[in-house]
């Protein structure tokens, strides 16, 4: 007994001492994440700074003049944040494959998969971290710009463009939460290899959809896009204040732009000039239709009715149509029994309700329901399936057929 005690003993501290191994790398993934969002928008706070403080006010389509500084010290900091959160990607990246093999050979369950390594998402990753505002970056760009009777050149620093790109680093936030997800983690991967799903980032953001819902609409699209597309259309359209006639200066106002244009709900007050600017509109305009629609479609599922709710809902609709029959046939009963002016009208009357009623029932019993309409579609496929597979089945007896009367001749 006390032999079999030391052996069982000692594989539970290995199965401890593999679960803890496990732990601690899916948490260093897990940190390595939280440290390159933290850095990835810290480098686009200080940027932010550095870009308002640097915009002169005697800005214009034709004049790329900044006040520059002595010193540079700001896009130094964005410098220093950018590398770190590039550092983060690596080791998260290295912390992440490492914790794939670990699994692979200790849970049984991972034994038998194949494991690709894709690096193209940390490549992108990194090319998306270095794009930056860098220290003494003084190159300028000009964009044609075409008006009634004559083109001009619209006049950008290469500083401002990086700058606005800097606001897709807003993904790396996303990525932070979908990471510390339950659906990302070693009851996550072994759920997946079991069902053969493809365990990833993909996954992820699917299921933390599917269980909240408004939550990954408003937070993980809504806001994020809001923010970063005014904020990119302002530094665009600034320069050409003095054309449009309209105030980008404020950042609320460039914010509540974007606002109002991925809601579909433009009042034409404002409206970008440049070809960047408008190519930024368009594409908050296709995302303000996925989220109306994505709204649409889960304040769908929430409303759907369950089969006992629906029968309750019948109930609750056609019991008031159904009391004011039963009232107009007892006020015809009453009036048949005396008789004379009363009882044609009581008799229209219960016609009247009767038909109120049966059309409601009708209408009622006619709603038509999303899933029963998917189930008569997978019924129909299901059918044709069926036929075909009669059809291969048939052909397989013939061809049976024709090869034994062959060997009955032979």
């Amino acid at each position: 007994m006390s032999v079999k005690y030391v052996k069982s003993t000692l594989a539970e501290i290995q199965d401890n001492e593999k679960t803890d191994r496990s732990v601690n790398l899916l948490n260093l993934w897990r940190n390595c994440e939280l440290g390159t969002a933290f850095f990835a928008v810290l480098s686009v706070l200080v940027s932010t700074v550095d870009y308002e403080t640097n915009f002169s006010p005697y800005r214009d389509y034709h004049n790329c003049n900044l006040e520059y500084r002595t010193d540079q010290h700001l896009r130094w900091i964005s410098l220093g944040c950018s590398l770190a959160a590039i550092v983060f990607v690596v080791a998260s990246s290295y912390a992440q494959y490492q914790w794939e093999d670990y699994l692979l050979i200790t849970d049984e369950t991972c034994k038998f998969v194949k494991t690709k390594r894709f690096f193209l998402k940390p490549l992108l990753e990194v090319a998306i971290l270095m794009v930056f505002p860098y220290p003494y970056m003084d190159l300028q760009i000009y964009e044609p710009y075409g008006l009634k009777t004559h083109f001009i050149d619209i006049c950008y620093n290469l500083v401002e463009l990086v700058y606005s790109f800097m606001w897709l680093r807003f993904y790396f936030l996303v990525k932070m939460i979908l990471d510390f997800s339950p659906y990302v983690g070693h009851v996550a991967r072994r759920a997946t290899i079991e069902n053969r799903v493809k365990y990833g980032m993909v996954f992820a953001f699917k299921c933390m959809f599917k269980s909240n819902p408004m939550f990954m609409i408003i937070f993980c699209i809504g806001f994020p896009t809001i923010i970063a597309v005014g904020m990119m259309t302002r530094v665009y359209e600034r320069p050409l204040i003095k054309l449009s006639k309209q105030d980008w200066e404020n950042p609320i106002i460039a914010i509540w732009f974007s606002y109002s244009s991925m809601m579909l709900g433009v009042y034409g007050d404002y409206f970008p000039l440049s070809f960047l600017g408008r190519t930024t509109n368009v594409v908050s305009y296709l995302i303000g239709t996925l989220f109306f629609v994505l709204i649409f479609v889960n304040m769908e599922n929430q409303t759907y009715l369950s089969r006992k709710q629906r029968k309750a809902f019948n109930d609750i609709e056609l019991m008031p149509t159904a009391a004011n029959a039963i009232k107009a046939s007892i006020r015809y009963y009453i009036a048949s029994k005396i008789g004379g002016l009363s009882k044609r009208k009581a008799l229209e009357e219960l016609n009247k309700r009767l038909l109120k009623f049966l059309y409601k029932r009708k209408y009622l019993l006619d709603m038509p329901r999303h899933r029963d309409l998917d189930m008569i579609v997978l019924m129909r496929r299901f059918r044709k399936q069926k036929k075909n597979m009669d059809r291969i089945y048939r052909k397989i007896e013939e061809v049976v057929h024709l090869i034994n009367k062959k060997k009955s001749l032979v």
